[in-house]
């Protein structure tokens, strides 16, 4: 069910990367699958890459706004962690997080 639903939500963000606002966040996405629809768990593990990220950087890295980049951190269990002025997340969160990615009946 979950596959379903991320194959009919990937044909609307390539329509809203024509259209405008997330254009350098889905041609990332694209050139990393090179032309593949990714698969959620994907785009996750990158993510999830990092216990600790400066989301100017993700920012940079995605080519979105600071605001998305920190949307996506906080949908993902980061937390902001106000002393390292960094989004964190523990490796018991991060790995229970995953552990549910990967479950997904995909």
């Amino acid at each position: 069910m979950a596959i379903d639903l991320w194959n009919k939500i990937y044909p609307c963000l390539e329509i809203i990367s024509t259209i405008g606002g997330c254009i350098g966040f889905i041609d990332f996405i694209k050139n990393i699958f090179h032309k593949k629809i990714p698969r959620p768990q994907n785009f996750a593990l990158y993510i999830y890459r990092k216990n600790k990220w400066n989301y100017n950087i993700l920012s940079e890295e995605l080519d979105i706004s600071k605001d998305e980049a920190k949307t996506i951190l906080r949908l993902f269990g980061y937390k902001w962690n106000n002393s390292e002025k960094m989004y964190t997340i523990t490796e018991d969160k991060k790995q229970e997080k995953i552990n549910k990615i990967n479950n997904w009946d995909l």
